[in-house]
This record gives structure tokens, sequence and C-alpha cells, in this order.
């Protein structure tokens, strides 16, 4: 009985133990409150054409000039006659 009890009040104080280390909250600062804003947002689409562009135009010649690195075919009859 005594035994019961004690497993009580010891089940009881962990239970409070857990609130209590749930419901403490942490050195939280707010430095700015939400705000709505004025207009919705939306995509800036030149920004992002002029990525593309830049982008697609510097890979593709990026990879023109590592094929034309890497290609050892014979082009020309000078080259031909060089290499013989």
């Amino acid at each position: 009985m005594a035994n019961e009890k004690l497993y009580l009040l010891l089940e009881e104080k962990y239970q409070e133990a857990l609130i209590n280390r749930q419901s403490t909250t942490g050195s939280v600062l707010v430095l700015n409150f939400a705000r709505t804003p004025k207009e919705p947002s939306k995509p800036n689409r030149k920004l992002i054409v002029l990525i593309g562009l830049v982008l697609g135009l510097g890979l593709a010649v990026g990879y023109a000039l590592i094929l034309n690195y890497f290609d050892r075919r014979i082009k020309t009859l000078r080259i031909l006659r060089t290499e013989i």
C-alpha cells in the first residue's frame, strides 16, 4: 500500500515536471512584427528571362568549345599535310 502511494506520488511529480518543461518558453525577442505586403508578390519575369538567356548561351558556347577541343578529326587538307 505504501509502495503504491509512493509510486503515484512520483508519477504525479514526473507528469508535472514534463508539463513544466514543455511550457517553459525560451528567451525569444521579437525584432519586427509581421505585416501584410501592400501588393502581392510575383516573379520578376525580366530577370528570369535574362538569367535564362545568359546561362543558355554560356552553356551552349562552353559545350561547343569543349566539343571542338576534344574533336580529333582532320578537317582540312592543310592539317592532314602537317599531321603526316
